[in-house]
Formats: C-alpha cells, structure tokens, sequence
C-alpha cells in the first residue's frame, strides 16, 4: 500500500503510479480483500484496474473480490509453465482493452 500511495518510502520518483494492479488475496500481512477495500475506497485509486490472481478457487471469494470492485478474478494455475502462459494471455488481454479505451477517448 505505501508503493501504490507513494507513502512511508516511496514517491513519485520511486514508486510511478500502477496501471494495473496484479492481487493476490492470501498476503502476510494484509489479506487481498483488504487491500482491495482500501484502493476502491480511495478516490485516488479506485480508477485502477485491480485482478485478482489467486489460488482460490472459492466462488465465495470471487463473488466477494468482484463486490470489492475487482476488474477480474483468475486462478493461477498449479504448474509454472500453465502460470506463464496465463499472466501471458492477462497481458495480452488488457493491453487491448487499454489500447481500446485509449483509441476510443481519441475519437
């Protein structure tokens, strides 16, 4: 949270503001529906884009995370190589969907 709020040791200089944020919901400190009430209460970021990547395949979790304001919920795969592939294809994805909104407010 001091990264994405540029507090505690972080600025502007060592900290650029996210564009996308990549959560996970079992963290030490914080669990992730935490962190994803705190962005999405802010008003100077809950305009970023917040996925969910977690092990939980709880839909409970998901439904949860979503309530929060979470943009998307995945599932990590067990194996790595399935794990790249899919942060791979989550790149791919919102890189058009950034694309699109960008090309869409030039128009």
């Amino acid at each position: 949270m001091e990264f994405i709020t540029q507090s505690g040791p972080y600025n502007e200089k060592n900290a650029p503001r996210p564009g996308l944020i990549l959560l996970d919901l079992k963290m030490p400190l914080k669990d992730g529906f935490q962190v994803l009430a705190e962005l999405k209460s802010h008003p100077g970021y809950k305009s970023i884009p917040v996925v969910v990547l977690t092990t939980s395949v709880n839909s409970e979790d998901a439904k949860r995370a979503l309530d929060l304001g979470a943009n998307d919920y995945i599932v990590k795969p067990v194996k790595f190589a399935d794990f790249v592939q899919k942060v791979g294809q989550l790149g791919n994805y919102w890189g058009f969907i950034s694309d699109s909104c960008i090309g869409n407010a030039v128009d």
